[in-house]
């Protein structure tokens, strides 16, 4: 006998998979902003455009669920978490693509990058070189090579989960109603 599915995460799975291939296309523009910089204010735009989406989305969810009557802060905040845990599954596929091929072969221009920064402006090289405890660049060069692959995309989905929840506590705030 098969036991009903939850309306929540029905159309949580759902809005979710849409909001992961948003975060996906916003991710094209972190990957490759190191050889093109002009994409960072692509990847900060659709990064503010974040929580508009989700309550956007978040309040879809409450119009088929709840089109009159209550609708409650807990039911508003759960949907918001899941559709940001969803949407950290989603991206999770570029994430790998980028720390395992993306970010290797595009270390070389941010070292050298950061070689020019550090001519024009020699105290942030003394700052580095203080944090670090050696060479920067060199010790950036060695822990890239000792990448935890895993353990980033792990730290990735809890993060996004982490500030989707206290995103999600606003939407959940504006969202609710009472019948």
């Amino acid at each position: 006998m098969q036991q009903p599915q939850s309306p929540t995460l029905l159309y949580a799975s759902r809005a979710g998979i849409v909001f992961g291939l948003y975060f996906a296309i916003k991710y094209l523009a972190l990957m490759y902003m190191i050889p093109h910089p002009g994409l960072s204010l692509a990847f900060l735009l659709g990064t503010l455009f974040v929580p508009f989406l989700a309550y956007r989305l978040t309040k879809s969810y409450r119009e088929i669920i709840a089109p009159v009557g209550d609708f409650s802060f807990r039911d508003g905040w759960v949907f918001g978490v899941l559709i940001y845990l969803f949407a950290s599954i989603v991206v999770l596929i570029p994430h790998y693509i980028f720390y395992t091929r993306l970010l290797p072969e595009q270390f070389p221009i941010l070292a050298e990058k950061l070689s020019e920064i550090y001519a024009q402006l020699p105290e942030i090289y003394q700052q580095h070189q203080l944090l670090l405890g050696g060479e920067p660049l060199e010790i950036m060069t060695e822990q890239m090579q000792q990448l935890p692959v895993g353990r980033m995309l792990v730290a990735d989905v809890l993060n996004n989960v982490f500030l989707g929840s206290l995103l999600s506590l606003i939407n959940a705030a504006l969202l609710r109603r009472k019948a």
